[in-house]
């Protein structure tokens, strides 16, 4: 017999099955993170790829495992300072390789002016003022008048 997840709801009520869930979670997370501790490092390749599509330059970054390690006990787990292009995970690619492109997607994104300045990031900038000097004699005169 089969229950259907409201059945099972109705039945134990949100919070006992709330509850319930949470305990299996722990108790599957626990030897996961154990395996974890003791399995090899994570190795991947960090690659930029540039793409000619009919004259234009499209450029894909990503990652290439090379061995999972003990990201094979967590697969789904992502850290957040790995969201976006440097976290996708890319094939395998040979220079001048002819591929196929595979579900396009067209994003619509705009760029934003940098922040304006504030009390805080002026006075910042104004004491930081040699990193924006590309003269190497000016940039050295800044810095040593600080």
């Amino acid at each position: 017999m089969t229950l259907k997840l409201e059945q099972l709801v109705r039945a134990v009520g949100d919070d006992e099955l709330g509850r319930a869930c949470r305990q299996i979670q722990q108790r599957a997370v626990a030897p996961r993170a154990y395996l974890a501790a003791i399995m090899p490092d994570f190795r991947y390749r960090q690659t930029t790829a540039t793409l000619d599509v009919r004259g234009f330059a499209f450029r894909a970054a990503g990652r290439q495992p090379i061995e999972l390690g003990w990201r094979a006990a967590f697969p789904d787990w992502q850290p957040a300072d790995e969201k976006g292009d440097d976290a996708q995970l890319l094939p395998a690619l040979r220079n001048g390789e002819i591929t196929q492109l595979e579900n396009p997607t067209i994003e619509d994104k705009a760029t934003r002016p940098p922040p304006r300045y504030n009390e805080g990031t002026l006075i910042e900038a104004m004491q930081n003022a040699w990193r924006f000097v590309d003269n190497e004699v000016l940039r050295e005169r800044l810095v040593s008048a600080i």
